[in-house]
């Protein structure tokens, strides 16, 4: 049995607790890599085009052989981050068979509120509209997210802290380059609002928004240094860059 509340306080003088690993660990197997993956997937248009909902007539893009390449590189960074992230979680709870019972959990706020979208978009009748919301998550966490490989050496005390993941924000930017231009205007909309969205819960304050482990919880207005540290600059920035005109502050 995994026990949070031992796990947190083996980590007391860590980097990082055993939710914000949780956390981290959620939102790479179940945002990142799954959207990265479908990124790869050729859309293709219906097979009837009577069938096609009003501005979802096709998926999203293919991407080029270049952007291809950076996704594939990307998927192999966030698999060997997963990794990490399960090995962190087995040794914080001194049991080895811990880091593998977990996967799939999704218990961060981020992960939960995708869960919810991907639920109305597969709703609504508009295929498209899923890919959207995947995307839109994955633009805030390459955003969001940093680099969990050298938290074991880290420091409160000097604020090292591990650095973002420049070369996803890279890709994001090359990949949005290439879909952007191809979506009708109301796959646009959807996809400016859904980033929106998804900013909003990554930038909840840490005690509101890690995975919830029974009674514990962070105190209010205390961290646990996270390896989420969104940055709305520069997501405001990429999505100009993009095109992308978002209704509110990001």
């Amino acid at each position: 049995m995994f026990d949070y509340a031992e796990c947190e306080t083996r980590t007391s003088r860590r980097f990082l607790g055993g939710t914000a690993i949780l956390e981290a660990f959620d939102v790479e197997e179940v945002i990142v890599l799954p959207a990265l993956r479908m990124l790869l997937r050729a859309a293709h248009p219906h097979s009837d085009p009577s069938d096609a909902a009003p501005g979802d007539e096709f998926g999203l893009a293919p991407l080029d052989e270049s952007a291809t390449a950076a996704v594939h590189s990307s998927i192999a960074r966030h698999l060997r981050t997963s990794d990490v992230l399960a090995d962190m979680l087995r040794e914080c709870a001194g049991d080895g068979e811990a880091g593998a019972s977990l996967r799939g959990v999704a218990g961060a706020l981020p992960v939960r509120a995708q869960g919810f979208l991907l639920s109305d978009a597969s709703r609504s009748g508009h295929p498209v509209r899923s890919d959207l919301v995947r995307l839109a998550f994955l633009l805030v966490a390459a955003h969001t997210l940093s680099d969990p490989t050298d938290v074991a050496t880290a420091s409160r005390s000097l604020n090292l802290v591990p650095p973002p993941l420049h070369r996803d924000r890279a890709m994001m930017k090359q990949v949005l380059a290439q879909l952007v231009p191809a979506f009708s205007s109301s796959q646009r909309s959807w996809l400016e609002i859904t980033v929106s969205k998804a900013a909003s819960f990554f930038s909840v304050p840490d005690e509101k928004r890690l995975p919830a482990t029974g009674d514990l919880r962070l105190a209010e207005g205390t961290s646990d240094l996270t390896l989420l540290r969104y940055n709305r600059h520069s997501l405001a920035l990429a999505c100009d860059q993009a095109g992308l005109s978002l209704a509110g502050s990001v």
